[in-house]
């Protein structure tokens, strides 16, 4: 009996014993397992990190899974769409408008599309000349390349103004015309070597622009003759002074935004005689300011700026 029982006791130890051995087998297999996943997963987070640094330095590499492919790719796009963008903008600011400084009274000087702007005002003088190539736009008649000169090729607001004063002056029995508008920088060019000719360079200076300084390139400006009874007046000359319709302009012009751009007493600023036939639009506001109540101020005491040629 006793070695019955004892047989049965070294059975179940035996048991219990491979039980113990398979729970602990198991146990093994399990913690192995989750080991080797741990790693998998640390391993493919590390390719991803890696792969990600890549694309954010410029360099191609090929994405795991399709969302990430879709973000990298959407990330990208948008890049280039905002770089194309501010090139376009810098590259149009650049080719319209450049600042060149500011005047001796504060104002910006700005050079675009061949002609200088002081305060917004386009400016041809002795120190600012104009493009040889320019050519206004917005005239009442439209100015072209191959157009020497124009009566009506001058801004439309000028224009329409020049027609209100010319039936004003009417009234008192004159008649008015625009005698010389636009002009070319070919015939200004043609015109100022035929006075050099007649006169000497330093004579012809004082009273003829040289080719691309001259405000008639602008279509901003215009020369007038008129007649009464009949009569005409003697025409873009100093026998114009003192006249009927020249003292009718000086002390009315400005209500239709227009200026004596030469005035009596003056050529030290503007760097030109006197010429009582010469105008330029610059708008009601501007020219009452600049008529002065009869004093006229020109261009180049208001902006502050020279009428001298470098040479």
């Amino acid at each position: 009996m006793k070695t019955k029982n004892k047989t049965r006791e070294l059975k179940a130890s035996g048991l219990i014993a491979v039980l113990l051995i398979g729970i602990l087998l198991l146990v093994f297999i399990i913690f192995f397992n989750m080991k080797s996943d741990n790693k998998d997963n640390t391993s493919a987070k590390d390719k991803s990190t890696k792969e990600n640094i890549k694309e954010n330095n410029g360099e191609t590499t090929s994405t795991s899974t399709t969302s990430t492919a879709t973000t990298t790719t959407s990330t990208t796009t948008t890049s280039t769409t905002t770089t194309k963008t501010t090139t376009t903008t810098k590259k149009t600011t650049t080719a319209s408008s450049e600042l060149t400084g500011t005047t001796s009274k504060g104002y910006k000087i700005e050079y675009r599309n061949g002609a200088y702007y002081i305060d917004g005002i386009l400016i041809a003088n002795k120190s600012y000349p104009l493009d040889k190539n320019y050519i206004p736009t917005g005239t009442h008649k439209a100015t072209t390349s191959g157009m020497s000169h124009c009566a009506e090729c001058i801004i439309e607001d000028g224009y329409q103004a020049f027609m209100k004063m010319k039936q004003d002056i009417a009234s008192t029995g004159i008649t008015m015309w625009i005698q010389s508008g636009y002009r070319s920088y070919t015939l200004q060019e043609s015109l100022y070597n035929g006075y050099v000719k007649r006169s000497g360079r330093i004579e012809a200076d004082t009273y003829s622009a040289r080719p691309g300084h001259s405000e008639h390139q602008t279509g901003y400006a215009f020369d007038v003759c008129a007649s009464k009874d009949g009569k005409n007046y003697p025409c873009i000359t100093s026998g114009f002074n003192g006249t009927e319709p020249a003292l009718w302009l000086k002390d009315n012009c400005y209500k239709y935004g227009f200026i004596l751009r030469y005035p009596e007493g003056k050529d030290n600023e503007t760097g030109y005689k006197h010429e009582s036939w010469h105008f330029r639009y610059v708008g009601v506001e501007l020219a009452t300011k600049l008529y002065n109540n009869g004093n006229w101020i020109t261009l180049e005491d208001y902006l502050g700026i020279e009428s001298k040629y470098a040479n």
